[in-house]
C-alpha cells in the first residue's frame, strides 16, 4: 500500500495514499472562533473552505512546529467534502507491506492501526475514519460553511 509518511514530533506515521487529495504547504488558516482547540482554522482551496486540524494539537496539544516539511494534507472525508490535517515531516511516499504489521499491542488512540517497519523506524498506520472524537467530526463541516 502506497503511504505518505509524517511525523509529529518523534512519533512517526503512515496515512493511506487513497484518502489524500493533495498535500499543499502551511498555509496560515482563518481562525474560528469558538471551534475545537485543534481547529487551526479555514483555508481556502479551489475557492471552497476547508477545515484545517493540526494533528499535533489534536493527539499531543502541541502545535506543529512551523517547519519546512510542515504541510497540510488534504484528504476526503466521509461525505466528500475536503478536510486539512497539519502534520509535521510530509515529504515522502512509501510502499509497505500490511500483511507484515504488527498490532502496537497496548490501548492507543483513536486513528491509530497498526505498526509498520519503514527503514528500519516504527510508524503507525493512521485510520481516517476514526481518527476524530464525536464532538470534534460533528462540528468540522458545520463551523467552515
Amino acid at each position: 500500500m502506497l503511504c505518505l509518511a509524517f511525523h509529529l514530533g518523534s512519533q512517526r506515521y503512515l496515512l493511506p495514499a487513497a484518502v489524500i487529495e493533495r498535500v499543499i504547504p502551511a498555509l496560515p488558516a482563518r481562525a474560528l472562533t469558538g471551534s475545537h482547540p485543534a481547529v487551526c482554522g479555514v483555508v481556502e482551496y479551489r475557492a471552497e473552505p476547508v477545515p484545517v486540524v493540526d494533528l499535533g494539537l489534536l493527539w499531543f496539544e502541541r502545535a506543529c512546529e512551523p517547519l519546512y516539511s510542515t504541510r497540510i494534507v488534504l484528504v476526503a472525508w466521509k461525505d466528500g467534502r475536503l478536510l486539512g490535517l497539519q502534520v509535521e515531516g510530509a515529504v515522502s511516499t512509501v510502499r509497505v507491506n500490511l500483511d507484515l504489521a504488527v498490532d502496537a499491542g497496548v490501548q492507543q488512540a483513536p486513528g491509530m492501526g497498526r505498526v509498520c517497519s519503514v527503514k528500519g523506524e516504527n510508524h503507525q498506520l493512521v485510520i481516517l475514519d476514526e481518527i476524530f472524537p464525536a464532538e470534534l467530526a460533528a462540528q468540522l463541516f458545520h463551523e467552515a460553511a
